[in-house]
């Protein structure tokens, strides 16, 4: 952030919320909850740039830090990203027939 401020370059920050997940901790249990919060986790940093940063802020929330990017850039990353994750199909446990998907 420093960086962008110092060299008046482009930052934007993207705050990411997964709807409805106290629902999988409900109905699945807390440990398919972190499950699917590393999952989500991992697939956020895959898609993203080599200089993103991405983190967990708190609870179902991200953070991402996108150097260089504009607003419409974060809108496109953005909506890339959401479009990824709700095709995710998430596996609940070690059987590859019980799994959640992401909608």
């Amino acid at each position: 952030m420093d960086r962008a401020v110092r060299f008046h370059q482009p930052l934007a920050i993207a705050l990411v919320d997964i709807d409805h997940f106290k629902r999988v901790n409900d109905t699945y249990g807390h440990l398919v909850g972190d499950r699917v919060l590393r999952v989500i986790s991992d697939a956020l940093r895959s898609q993203l740039r080599g200089y993103d940063l991405a983190g967990r802020f708190g609870g179902e929330e991200f953070v991402i830090l996108l150097p260089q990017a504009r607003e419409h850039d974060a809108r496109n990353i953005a909506e890339r990203l959401r479009t990824y994750v709700q095709g995710l199909e998430i596996p609940i446990d070690d059987d590859k027939d019980c799994s959640i998907f992401v909608h």
